[in-house]
């Protein structure tokens, strides 16, 4: 049954009138408002225009009924007579000036712009009309900025970009609830293990692209994508990404999302005299609808439900319409593997560390059942698993910037999410969930005949790392979201340069064998942390676990060292204020991280995401000819060698400091089992270490004859971007 009309009393004044006159204008005005009739509001906003405010059955109109009249028109994208409506307001009101009621009622309705407690489930109806709605809220808001414009039209609208950018925030924070209402809803559906379990998922697709095509495109978010610079581009608008709150002088994280007390974990700043809660992390709209394209895709990749590519061109030659059906192909492929994986796991909520474990176990064995001809079925299984592990935490995750409290346990929790709906967590978490994760998969999947994985923390300085061995496959690294492994083959190219720089490194390596692998993979590791810097090392075997493992095994080990006491690092002296190492690791370390952090933010996403990009565009399509991979790769290193020429003068001069200070500086721990790693002996592979060594990989596969095509890089696409740290 329909509810009450919104303009109810615009019917009454009316029909009180005889029907006639100014009210019957608004009263025809409304009617086609509530009809979303485009036609029938265009020609009625004409005639509203001309309506005298002062007219006696006018004047008893509600304010409210103008309000919602704004948001209709608002949803219909009708910018113009969204106007008609505002300036007529202003006109009527002589009391205050223009500028303060135009202020004034764009403050209304920003309140009014609902944003939803996502505990609350929608239907699959209120939420496809929820996403129609906001993708004309925002061209209507974005059109009303171009009409301001000198440059876009002859007669602009007076400026008013802080209430349009308030408007756009509050947009943008009920478009990222209505997102997570409608990914829980997906993804319950897909733990249900239901045949038609992926269609809630396709659903979130369809709305998510023809909402982001609609309302994301036409130049006005891609005008200028450059994190930091201050611009009234609306795309740039930047958005609170995390909610910090002081709770009685301690301070915490809040979930982003209403109710933001569901969930919540305290933080500390690394800097010992930081007092203040530092100011909420900011994105701008462009990196969130980025980031939530990028999770939409992991998960129909994930669970094989096929989509297709936008960013590809029509299929128009042979090439193009065997590369569309191949990959039609393979999701079909993934879609059949993991229909095993739904009649065999224990679970299939991957949003909890044991589902993915199940998941990643399952997932393993049914890989391995549908390849039985291949030449090395275990090991393609095993590398499908670690990167779907991969993928979960440089998706699912980002790091706070902010040291979390060391408990309650990491494990086992639901951890406070920022807006583009990602776990806070910091370098403890990602290590702690991933020694349970990779112990439990690797229990399911070891031969009866081979020893179980063995994982152990490695303690840098503020920092926490994950190293975890298998007999059967490569060791894994895990440093915050990179997870990382060697392949055989290339662990005994690193290894043989790692072995010739052994009279640079101070520490004699141990014997046996085992124990002298045992620190090269701790040498890899700690430069996938920080490369080409020598760094105090404390490694913190996880031992004695259970099969499976449980979770209050990994914890108690993770709290044992991470506690007071502990696995330290440095001397106590770091922490008394007015001695000579007071704050040594911050001074030092801190301030290493951050400036490679502003490194990465200027120079390093502007090549990637925007340069890199652009020129895989470019030559991509005829990739095929030898003479136009090299004209790309000249390219691409032209632009490559100013980002790495920036990184030494940047960051690389502190290292060489830190590098030659830090044995003599009184500030290392003076407990047995550290030791500080030489990063001197992995220099000839550093280029290779880090982000920009992905590049140089790819120059040498764009040059190497014997491939016969080009794997395209990360920077192909945007689900390959590279995010903001700090803002992500």
């Amino acid at each position: 049954m329909a509810g009450p009309l919104f303009y109810q009393q615009v019917v009454n004044l009316a029909r009180e009138a005889g029907n006639s006159g100014d009210i019957q204008r608004v009263l025809e005005f409304m009617e086609a408002i509530e009809a979303r009739s485009g036609a029938k509001v265009m020609i009625a906003a004409q005639t509203f225009r001309k309506v005298r405010w002062e007219n006696h059955y006018v004047a008893q109109i509600d304010e409210k009924v103008y309000e919602q009249a704004l948001l209709r028109l608002m949803h219909m994208a009708m910018d113009l007579e969204f106007l008609i409506v505002l300036e007529w307001i202003v006109a009527t009101n002589l009391a205050s000036s223009a500028e303060t009621v135009r202020s004034a009622w764009w403050d209304k309705l920003i309140a009014l712009v609902p944003v939803p407690d996502i505990t609350r489930a929608l239907k699959e109806s209120e939420l496809q009309q929820a996403f129609q709605d906001l993708a004309n809220d925002f061209v209507t808001i974005v059109n009303i900025h171009l009409r301001t414009q000198p440059s876009r039209t002859p007669t602009p609208i007076p400026t008013q970009w802080e209430s349009i950018r308030q408007m756009l925030i509050r947009l943008s924070t009920r478009l990222m609830a209505l997102f997570e209402i409608a990914l829980d809803r997906a993804l319950d559906s897909m733990a249900k293990r239901g045949k038609d379990r992926g269609k809630p998922f396709l659903q979130l697709y369809t709305w998510w692209t023809s909402l982001t095509r609609k309302a994301f495109t036409g130049g006005w978010i891609e005008e200028d994508q450059k994190p930091g610079k201050k611009s009234n581009n609306p795309g740039l608008t930047a958005v609170p990404l995390t909610v910090n709150q002081d709770v009685a002088g301690r301070h915490f994280y809040f979930d982003a999302f209403v109710p933001h007390t569901a969930r919540r974990f305290e933080f500390n700043d690394f800097d010992r005299n930081a007092k203040d809660l530092p100011k909420p992390a900011e994105v701008n709209i462009f990196e969130l609808v980025q980031y939530r394209t990028t999770q939409l895709h992991y998960y129909l990749n994930l669970f094989g439900e096929f989509f297709e590519d936008p960013t590809a061109a029509p299929a128009v030659t042979k090439a193009d319409k065997d590369a569309a059906a191949a990959r039609k192909a393979a999701f079909a492929e993934r879609r059949a593997l993991v229909d095993r994986v739904a009649k065999q796991a224990k679970s299939f909520d991957v949003r909890t560390e044991d589902g993915l474990a199940d998941f990643m176990g399952a997932f393993f064995d049914a890989h391995v059942a549908a390849h039985p001809k291949a030449k090395q079925p275990r090991q393609d299984a095993w590398e499908e698993c670690i990167e779907i592990l991969r993928l979960h935490h440089h998706t699912l995750a980002i790091h706070s910037q902010q040291n979390l409290a060391e408990s309650p346990s990491y494990l086992g929790r639901a951890f406070p999410r920022t807006l583009h709906g990602a776990m806070l967590w910091d370098c403890g978490v990602y290590a702690a969930k991933g020694a349970y994760i990779l112990l439990k998969f690797g229990m399911h999947i070891v031969h009866k005949s081979q020893a179980e994985p063995r994982a152990a923390f490695l303690f840098l300085p503020i920092h926490v790392g994950l190293l975890v061995e298998f007999d059967e496959f490569p060791f894994v690294v895990i440093q915050n979201d990179q997870v990382k492994w060697l392949a055989p083959d290339d662990e005994k190219i690193w290894r043989k340069d790692w072995e010739d720089g052994a009279s640079d490194d101070p520490n004699p390596d141990p014997n046996p064998e085992a124990d002298k692998r045992r620190k090269f993979m701790e040498d890899y590791a700690v430069q996938w942390y920080a490369r080409g810097i020598d760094l105090p090392l404390v490694r913190v075997q996880i031992a004695k676990v259970s099969d499976p493992p449980k979770m209050s095994e990994i914890a108690s080990v993770y709290d044992q060292a991470g506690a007071k006491g502990g696995a330290r690092i440095f001397a106590t002296d770091v922490d008394k204020p007015g001695t000579r190492v007071f704050q040594f690791d911050v001074v030092n370390y801190k301030k290493l991280t951050d400036l490679e952090i502003a490194w990465f933010n200027s120079d390093v996403i502007p090549f990637w995401n925007d340069k890199a990009h652009k020129l895989w565009t470019r030559y991509a399509p005829r990739m095929k000819n030898m003479q136009v991979r090299r004209t790309y790769a000249a390219e691409l290193e032209r632009e490559l060698v100013p980002v790495e020429k920036s990184y030494g003068e940047k960051v690389e001069k502190l290292k060489n400091q830190l590098i030659d200070n830090l044995r003599t500086s009184g500030a290392l721990n003076t407990r047995p089992d550290l030791r500080v790693t030489s990063a001197v002996r992995l220099a000839i592979k550093e280029r290779k270490i880090g982000i920009l060594g992905r590049v140089r990989e790819h120059l040498l596969d764009a040059v190497d004859p014997t491939l016969p095509t080009v794997p395209p890089p990360a920077f192909a696409n945007e689900d390959g971007f590279l995010r903001r740290i700090g803002g992500w």
